[in-house]
């Protein structure tokens, strides 16, 4: 996986310039009546477990998530 494929966060215990590669899904879409909210909710389930993402979708049922795993599984969750 390249550097560019990566979501990438700050690491304030090192250089305050340099970002770092998070692990994650390969890749996450959220189905949401608003497409703000979809916008937002799918780089969230990017970074969320997948029990977490099933719990918010269990509560909010007008929120589906599609996740494709490392292993390039992809997982249908919500209605």
């Amino acid at each position: 996986q390249r550097a560019s494929d990566s979501v990438l966060h700050p690491d304030p215990t090192r250089n305050s310039n340099a970002r770092y590669p998070l692990e994650g899904h390969r890749a996450a879409w959220a189905v949401h009546p608003s497409a703000a909210s979809s916008d937002a909710l799918s780089t969230a389930f990017m970074m969320m477990e997948q029990v977490k993402i099933e719990a918010l979708c269990r509560e909010n049922p007008e929120i589906t998530a599609f996740v494709v795993k490392h292993d390039e599984s992809l997982i249908k969750i919500g209605v």
